[in-house]
């Protein structure tokens, strides 16, 4: 899971940051911190920026492959509170999860039944 804070990113579409950039991994139900503003194994793993309109993300394809298979689940959402990875996987944790914006659950690899918010029909 990458978790990017919009209050910690500059309103300058030009500019990428680590800054409020986090990566979380859940290896066999253990949801671990991989990247957390630029501390990690590699301290350039995932960016972000935004503009007025738009948060965009650019990550390393390393991200994919840290210890688990070759296929993972996309799904983008907005979200206003706080929130921490392990909410997430405890969904009833998280109830207003949803509250803001979100896409449809997409598998790359692999079919997408049983994902969280899976729109495919």
């Amino acid at each position: 899971m990458i978790v990017v804070s919009v209050k910690d990113l500059p309103l300058d579409a030009m500019t990428w940051t680590i800054n409020g950039v986090q990566a979380w991994s859940d290896a066999n139900g253990t949801i671990s911190t991989v990247f957390d503003r630029g501390v990690g194994a590699d301290p350039d793993l995932v960016w972000a920026r935004r503009s007025p309109n738009t948060i965009e993300m650019a990550i390393k394809p390393a991200i994919l492959h840290l210890g688990g298979p070759s296929r993972f689940a996309w799904s983008a959402w907005a979200y206003q509170g706080t929130l921490t990875p392990p909410d997430i996987a405890l969904q009833a944790a998280t109830p207003d999860l949803y509250q803001i914006d979100n896409t449809c659950a997409r598998g790359f690899n692999g079919n997408s039944s049983g994902l969280l918010n899976n729109c495919m029909k």
